[in-house]
């Protein structure tokens, strides 16, 4: 496996907490983002199965709506092309990021989709350069 294969793989696993099956892992195809906001960030596609998207906002923070809105992307993203999962891994050093709660914030979009999961990670965590 690629080495950058390989980072996403450990990435998602490790510190997402993924439980998808070894084959899933198999095909793993890392894009640039086309968000909603202006960010920097990766489209990651694990087997068809797991959407992530990977997304630094190492010199501003995101307001609540512009998160909302990524995380809207993400959920419509996942559901038009079949994946089971969306989890957007956010990147930040921002206190205002970090007082966000990931998964109250999620549920009080998304009260009934259990199939999306919000990550707010220091820039260190980020897995690819």
């Amino acid at each position: 496996m690629p080495t950058q294969q390989h980072a996403i793989k450990t990435f998602v696993q490790q510190t997402l907490g993924c439980g998808c099956p070894e084959e899933v892992f198999q095909t793993i195809q890392c894009d640039r983002l086309d968000a909603p906001v202006t960010v920097e960030g990766r489209r990651i596609n694990i087997g068809d199965r797991l959407l992530v998207y990977l997304v630094s906002t190492e010199s501003a923070s995101l307001t609540p709506s512009e998160l909302s809105e990524l995380l809207e992307s993400g959920r419509n993203d996942r559901d038009s092309h079949g994946f089971n999962r969306f989890q957007l891994a956010l990147f930040s050093e921002s206190d205002r990021m970090a007082s966000i709660e990931p998964q109250a914030f999620t549920r009080k979009l998304y009260p009934s989709d259990d199939k999306i999961h919000l990550h707010i990670l220091a820039p260190q965590h980020h897995p690819l350069p």
